[in-house]
């Protein structure tokens, strides 16, 4: 067997991980989270929608998101119908989708784009 065979097989076999890995996340949106600033959530995506995962694998915040980011100082940037906004790690819209581009905050603030080029 060559290299690129042996390389097939591994790239399908995690592919085939990833696959059913993601479809084990069950929607848990209602697990209680006492403590949200110190709760670590992931993106994740879900077909063609992003949302966002604990690290368990549950999802805290469903997939309804064309891009999401990372959360930076307890905020995400999304996109949804086109534009950037920021969620919440309860997924409330805390900053409406208005921005062209939108990066994760830092120091208290984050790159945004207001204008198309």
């Amino acid at each position: 067997m060559n290299a690129s065979m042996t390389h097939r097989k591994v790239f399908f076999g995690m592919t085939a991980i990833l696959i059913i890995l993601l479809f084990s996340c069950q929607p848990t949106i209602d697990i209680e989270i006492e403590d949200y600033e110190n709760f670590a959530l992931y993106p994740v995506r879900q077909g063609s929608k992003y949302g966002y995962i604990d690290n368990k694998g549950n999802v805290i915040i469903k997939p309804q998101f064309e891009l999401a980011l990372d959360f930076r100082e307890g905020l995400a940037a999304v996109r949804k119908n086109v534009k950037m906004g920021y969620i919440s790690k309860r997924g409330e819209l805390v900053i409406e989708p208005k921005f062209y581009e939108a990066g994760s905050f830092s120091e208290g603030i984050a790159a945004i784009d207001i204008k198309s080029n």
